[in-house]
């Protein structure tokens, strides 16, 4: 689906990145949580980790193209 939407102009390679790469942090989150959560781990513990770090890897990547692309412009 991102390629097709890639490849449509609807959205830019870049974005398509961001959006696998937040994907990719949060795959199963459901699953883990309830793994996790019966062996006895906080479920919002888990649930708020894995968000943060998604946000992080995703903001944080963006931050540092922008500043690799453009060093000078700030």
């Amino acid at each position: 689906m991102m390629i097709s939407l890639e490849e449509s102009g609807q959205i830019s390679k870049e974005e398509a990145n961001e959006v696998n790469y937040h994907l990719i942090m949060n795959h199963s989150m459901l699953e883990d949580t309830m793994v996790f959560a019966t062996a006895g781990v906080s479920a919002v513990w888990i649930l708020t980790t894995r968000i943060l770090f998604a946000f992080l890897l995703v903001w944080g990547r963006r931050g540092f193209v922008k500043l690799r692309v453009n060093p000078l412009q700030r």
